[in-house]
């Protein structure tokens, strides 16, 4: 941007950053609830879930619980 604040952007700026934000806005809205987890995020939550149900954070291992992710339950199945 170039500026200490947003009153002090050119207009022409502005319009460019207008646009650009307005398209990005419209991709994710697009995919929203259509992209899935690749094998690494899988592998990692099934790692946390272990880790979980040993509780060694109480607050953590309560909402894992809550939400059902320590029995098998996935949040991208909930899509």
């Amino acid at each position: 941007m170039a500026a200490i604040n947003w009153a002090g952007v050119k207009e022409k700026k502005k319009h460019i950053i207008d646009i650009k934000t307005t398209k990005l806005a419209k991709q994710i809205t697009k995919r929203n609830g259509k992209v899935k987890p690749g094998l690494k995020t899988r592998l990692f939550f099934w790692m946390m879930s272990l880790m979980h149900k040993k509780s060694w954070n109480e607050a953590d291992g309560t909402y894992w619980k809550e939400k059902g992710w320590i029995r098998g339950k996935r949040p991208w199945k909930e899509l």
